[in-house]
């Protein structure tokens, strides 16, 4: 009876396991797929990650690695294109994978593919993938995750152990510049929505795009480091952060994890500078510790303050949150340190877009950086309003041997950076103090909201060495339309419209970075000239390519929305209108018949010759 019942019970669990799906090619650890695996069987191999990621990664079974129970089952060569297999009873409507990499037992992951809708469907299905050509030899762990599309909003991991065989030829994009694996739904604080497919962040340059519904995430979806390479090389050291002399007025304690901080205003010009490196340690100088209370222009949760202002709230030191109905709530947004200038939150779904725009920007360029003609060697470069610094950290590792600045008021940066760069915290609006001698200047999507754009490019200008570039990287903020299946009057052209009437409010010009050629030449730049791209917004191109460039766009529009109507279109519009006014832009940008498109400027200028 006793036997019988151990029957029925594994017969049970293998039945619940078919609820979900499972990657049974390569063999998981202690899947019954696997040969390696004996008795020891996962039967719930189907199921999700726990809630709470405490079996992050591999369901814990990454520990087997090296062992006999978790010897490799596939052997790959580098260069060379594979399948994974998928099998089980539920899809729960597909949703978004990737097949990630790691070197170091699973402390860090690269994506070397994505795919974006369908994935996977039951009962089987394959997906085929490259195995990128600069991938080490070796044993390695190879992953596949699901962020299922339909049902709770869960992570499902299934990993597996591989040989690699060595490969021969120039990657497209080496295994050290792809992302690393996107993580959410394991209480890490970032998540999914319900009934879309994801919108990873940065899927990788390989990417499969079959779903014309999909989102970003929600939450504090922070990049990974990068990968581990399984070389004796030194590890990654991550170095404090470090600061310029300050004056009698400190900033909040520094308790924030993962080296965030805040800047406020001072009587005499500060700057912070955030030098977090890989692979180098560096010497830091000692900061003053900070007063106790809160410093000026930083609201405690729950006092009193201005129903009618957007401060900077502190609770732990973590949070940023936004002031209404007179009292400092909930996180909410993250907004600039000076809120009466910057209409918009640089919350999570900006940092989201921001790493959303390069990737599209990349697609869009064939992975061109710039289209500058700098000299072949750099030894100066600065990313004025870096975001996230994404676009310095590639431009770094393409430029090892140069020094590269990133500036921006929010320090929102990775801790995890290439040893050349470093990020300055700073207001480029303010005097210069970020150096001199550049070879290469480089500013995207801040034109518009730049007070005093002519102060901002002479000061580049002036720090810039003899014969260096300047480029600015620019959308038009306009839904264009060719062919007339979008009226000039259509919802999303009038939120365009509308949205450029509600950032003049505040002395700003949406649209600045249509016409940058004379605000360049004020500046004293010479052989100024553009280049310019059409940006399809949504997935009604015929092309491959372009609906993936169209879905980027797409995504960071309807992001877009949200954004102004937190504070921007409350200048102009009820809160009423603007929810009636954003969901009818939402049908059209949804509505595949319509063919709308943003063009990016490309601005280029030189400083002349001495």
């Amino acid at each position: 009876m006793k036997l019988f019942n151990a029957f029925a019970t594994a017969l049970g669990l293998a039945g619940l396991a078919q609820a979900h799906m499972e990657m049974t090619y390569p063999p998981p650890f202690k899947s019954k797929y696997n040969p390696n695996a004996g008795q020891d069987i996962d039967y719930s191999m189907t199921s999700p990650l726990n809630g709470d990621g405490s079996n992050f990664p591999c369901k814990g079974y990454n520990s087997l690695f090296g062992t006999p129970a978790g010897a490799p089952t596939a052997t790959w060569q580098a260069g060379k294109s594979y399948s994974i297999s998928i099998a089980g009873g539920a899809d729960h409507g597909g949703g978004s994978c990737q097949a990630s990499l790691s070197f170091d037992r699973g402390k860090t992951w690269v994506v070397i593919q994505s795919w974006i809708g369908n994935c996977p469907k039951a009962p089987t299905s394959n997906f085929q993938f490259t195995l990128p050509v600069d991938t080490p030899a070796g044993e390695a762990l190879f992953a596949w995750t699901w962020f299922n599309k339909i049902g709770n909003r869960e992570m499902y991991m299934n990993c597996a152990a591989i040989t690699v065989k060595a490969g021969s030829g120039t990657p497209k994009t080496p295994l050290k510049k792809r992302p690393a694996m996107f993580v959410a739904n394991v209480g890490n604080g970032c998540g999914t929505k319900e009934m879309i497919d994801l919108m990873f962040p940065n899927p990788g340059p390989d990417v499969s795009l079959t779903s014309t519904n999909t989102g970003p995430p929600v939450g504090q979806c922070p990049a990974g480091p990068g990968v581990q390479y399984p070389t004796s090389a030194a590890s990654p050291t991550k170095t404090t952060t470090t600061k310029k002399p300050t004056t009698t007025k400190a900033p909040v304690k520094s308790t924030t994890p993962g080296g965030v901080f805040i800047t406020v205003p001072s009587t005499t010009k500060k700057t912070t500078l955030k030098s977090t490196t890989r692979k180098t340690t560096s010497t830091t100088t000692p900061v003053k510790p900070a007063p106790t209370k809160p410093a000026a222009g930083v609201i405690t949760p729950g006092k009193a303050c201005k129903p009618e202002g957007y401060w900077n709230c502190i609770k732990t030191g973590t949070a940023f949150q936004r002031c209404a109905s007179g009292t400092c709530l909930k996180c909410v947004l993250r907004w600039m340190a000076d809120m009466s200038r910057y209409p918009i939150p640089n919350d999570d779904a900006e940092q989201n877009r921001d790493d959303m725009k390069h990737a599209m920007m990349l697609e869009l360029t064939n992975g061109n950086l710039f289209f500058s003609p700098i000299v072949d060697n750099p030894q100066k470069i600065i990313d004025l309003a870096t975001g996230t610094g994404i676009w310095a950290i590639d431009v770094a590792d393409k430029y090892p041997s140069a020094s590269v600045v990133g500036v921006d008021l929010s320090p929102i940066q990775p801790s995890w950076v290439p040893p050349n760069l470093k990020f300055l915290v700073d207001d480029i609006e303010d005097e210069w103090m970020h150096g001199g001698d550049f070879d290469f200047v480089h500013m995207r999507c801040i034109s518009p909201w730049l007070k005093d754009q002519v102060k901002v490019l002479r000061q580049a200008h002036d720090h810039m060495k003899p014969g260096a570039w300047i480029e600015i990287q620019e959308l038009d903020a306009r839904a264009n339309c060719d062919d007339g299946s979008l009226a000039p009057d259509a919802p999303l052209a009038k939120f365009f419209d509308t949205a450029e009437e509600a950032v003049a409010s505040f002395g700003m010009k949406f649209r600045a970075g249509e016409n940058l050629r004379e605000p360049l030449e004020k500046a004293g730049f010479t052989n100024v000239s553009r280049k310019v791209l059409k940006v399809p917004i949504g997935t009604w191109a015929k092309d491959k390519k372009l609906r993936l460039i169209g879905l980027y766009l797409k995504t960071a529009v309807n992001d877009m929305f949200g954004a102004m109507a937190a504070k921007p279109l409350r200048k102009i519009l009820e809160p009423e209108e603007i929810e009636v006014f954003l969901a009818d832009a939402r049908k059209d940008l949804n509505n595949v018949n319509i063919h709308s498109y943003e063009k990016y400027y490309f601005w280029m200028g030189q400083k002349a010759q001495e």
